[in-house]
């Protein structure tokens, strides 16, 4: 995910993931020039990005999610496995379960089910049944 300045995006229960062979040396998101701070930037997971999780243009680098959850816009967000199927499904024991927000969330998940089902709301577009 990049961006540049402009109108400033919020960013909010996403999970972005390298794919295996295809993007595991690059970066999460990329803040593209001055003023390219996101709006908001919270409850993402962010998994498996080998070249760092965000690349921020005053910081630099950041490779830990302790370090991207230190921006002054970021909050809340997780590095983990979110299990994916091939259908883009959450496996049942990922820790993106019931960690999302429910700002800005639809009622429904991508495949129609109600959100939330659980505690919470889940990290991406798919709501898993407790």
């Amino acid at each position: 995910v990049g961006f540049a300045p402009g109108p400033l995006p919020t960013i909010r229960n996403n999970i972005i993931v390298a794919q295996p062979g295809s993007c595991a040396s690059l970066h999460g998101v990329r803040e593209t020039g001055p003023s390219a701070d996101p709006e908001s930037f919270d409850t993402n997971d962010l998994w498996g990005m080998a070249g760092g999780l965000y690349i921020n243009e005053g910081v630099g680098t950041l490779t830990t999610i302790s370090q991207v959850n230190a921006l002054p816009e970021a909050d809340g967000n997780i590095a983990c496995d979110p299990e994916l199927d091939a259908s883009g499904h959450l496996g049942a024991s990922t820790c993106c379960v019931d960690a999302g927000s429910a700002v800005g969330s639809p009622e429904t998940d991508f495949d129609g089910q109600p959100r939330p089902m659980g505690a919470a709301f889940e990290i991406g577009p798919d709501e898993v049944a407790p």
